[in-house]
């Protein structure tokens, strides 16, 4: 059986807890279909996102964070594909799913003022920044152990 690819989970995920496309019209507030059907310019796009993180921000629920998912794939997407794993602790999965969760914390707790422009953007380098950093820790700490069992 081959793996589902990144995005796939995402719409998987995204399809399973909101049962249905038009299920993102009624939590976003606005009619629109899917992502890759919308054609909308940037500052539509920006707004849609932004009641997506909003909706997140008062009910936290796994069909909110499924919207705010479904919203950034591609561009999350992207970002995870610049990431390597630090085997054997963490793997890509392990990174996957840090990712997913460093996104959500940046869409419940980053500064969004009304009309926020390029929230895409700032979602996925702030999530995108926080895995790095987690990476290079642990890359920090698996050196720092390796030098320890060469000292014995």
């Amino acid at each position: 059986m081959q793996p589902m690819s990144f995005a796939s989970r995402i719409r998987e995920a995204y399809e399973q807890s909101l049962g249905s496309p038009p299920a993102l019209a009624r939590l976003a507030g606005h009619a629109c279909p899917l992502r890759a059907d919308r054609g909308l310019g940037q500052e539509q796009e920006d707004r849609l996102l932004e009641a997506a993180v909003r909706a997140y921000r008062r009910e936290r629920c796994a069909e909110r964070a499924a919207l705010v998912l479904e919203l950034v794939a591609p561009a999350l997407t992207l970002r995870l594909a610049d990431l390597r794993p630090v085997p054997p602790a963490i793997t890509d999965e392990d990174l996957a799913q840090q990712m997913l969760v460093e996104l959500l914390w940046a869409a419940a707790t980053m500064p969004l003022p009304d009309g926020a422009g390029f929230v895409e953007r700032r979602l996925v380098l702030r999530a995108g920044d926080r895995v790095s950093r987690w990476l290079e820790r642990e890359a920090r700490r698996r050196a720092h152990s390796t030098e320890l069992v060469e000292r014995c």
